[in-house]
Formats: structure tokens, sequence, C-alpha cells
């Protein structure tokens, strides 16, 4: 108990010493600012921006280019001129024995009875047509101008499977037949009518019968008796 009131009285006094003397306040010590030296930055004038100038350009027109194209002159070639030919050689009748035969050689345009050149067998059998213009023709050979087979002969067969029987009629027609005898072509007339179809010559006939330019052809005809 006295402890408690012995405290109490030194709390008095502690209390009434601070109001009778003022205490002196301590001026904070002012803590060191950190200075910062702002330097100034560059002040950029503002420049106007401009959009980009085009200048407008003139595209130059490309001149014409002129490339010499070398000239070739082709060299001039030869055309053959036709030149004048000749046919010869022998028609015989051959048998058991061959033998000169008679005949009127005619050379005519295919399809047609329009005759170019004719000529004649001599005694011996031979032939010879000159001034010839050289092409195709039709080679007739008159075998007999009668309906009725050749004397010594019981029928004329071609000499290969080129040749055809011709026969002419008269008003300038003909006709020629494949693989036929002259016996059959004769027979092939008489059907026909006279009235209609008069046959004034029987021939051998050769198709595609070429003459060559400027030389003499020859050419042998050979008739089959049978």
């Amino acid at each position: 108990m006295n402890k408690r009131i012995h405290l109490i009285l030194m709390a008095i006094l502690i209390l009434g010493l601070t109001a009778g003397c003022e205490m002196p306040f301590l001026e904070p010590t002012p803590t060191p600012t950190a200075t910062h030296t702002v330097t100034p930055l560059p002040t950029r004038t503002p420049t106007e921006t401009r959009p980009p100038t085009s200048t407008p350009t003139e595209t130059p027109t490309p001149e014409p280019t002129i490339t010499s194209t070398p000239t070739i002159t082709p060299t001039p070639t030869e055309t053959e001129i036709p030149q004048p030919a000749s046919l010869a050689g022998f028609v015989t009748l051959s048998s058991d024995t061959d033998a000169p035969f008679p005949a009127t050689l005619y050379l005519r345009a295919a399809e047609t009875m329009a005759t170019f050149y004719s000529g004649k067998t001599a005694a011996d059998g031979s032939y010879k047509i000159v001034n010839m213009d050289p092409g195709f023709y039709e080679l007739w050979v008159l075998i007999t101008k009668q309906t009725a087979m050749i004397p010594g002969c019981d029928d004329i067969t071609l000499q290969d499977a080129a040749w055809r029987l011709g026969v002419e009629f008269e008003g300038g027609k003909g006709m020629t037949i494949e693989n036929v005898s002259l016996t059959n072509a004769i027979l092939l007339v008489e059907s026909l009518g006279e009235e209609n179809f008069k046959a004034i010559g029987y021939y051998v006939v050769l198709p595609d019968f070429e003459i060559l330019s400027g030389v003499e052809n020859e050419f042998d005809i050979e008739l089959l008796c049978k």
C-alpha cells in the first residue's frame, strides 16, 4: 500500500515539473532530398511532311525496230520444155508362129474418141508415128472392121490384163470391155441391136499409155490368135 502511494506521489511530482518548465523541441533534421538535374531534350522543330511529289515522266515511244531480213534469191530451176517424141514398134499376130499383122493405130484422149495421132503398119508389121506431144493417151489398135473373126483364128485374146477390147460405133461413140476376147465383144454388140449401136471397128485398147518427151518410144504389140 505504501508503495502504491509512493508511486502516485512520484507521478504527481513529475507532472508538476513538466508543467513549469518548457521542454525545448528538437527540430527534425531535414532528410537530404536527392536532386536530379533535368537536361532538357533538344526541341524538334516540327517539319512539314509533304506528300512525295510525283514528277510526271513521259514514257518514250519506242522507235520501230527495222530488221533487215536477208532476201533469198531462189536458184532458178530449169523447167523441162516438152520435146517432140515419136512412137515405133511392131504389130504381130501370134499363133504357132509370129506373123506381121496389118493394123492401124490411134492415140486418143482418155474416155473419148478424139484422135490425136494415128499411123499404119508396113508390110513387115512395123509402124512409126512422129512429132508427138508427150503425155498420156489411150492406144487403140484396129483388129477388124467386120463383125467376123480373123481368118485362121477361132478367137483373138488380149496380150495381158492391162489391155481391153474396144468397140467403135457410128456417130463417134465407143466403149471398152475388160477381160473379154474378140468373140465375146462381137456377141455383146449383137445383143445391143444394130439399129441402136452399129459397130464400125473392133480394137485392142491400152489405157494410160505414156509417151515420153524427146525420145523415140519403142512399143511392140502382140495379138494372140486362138
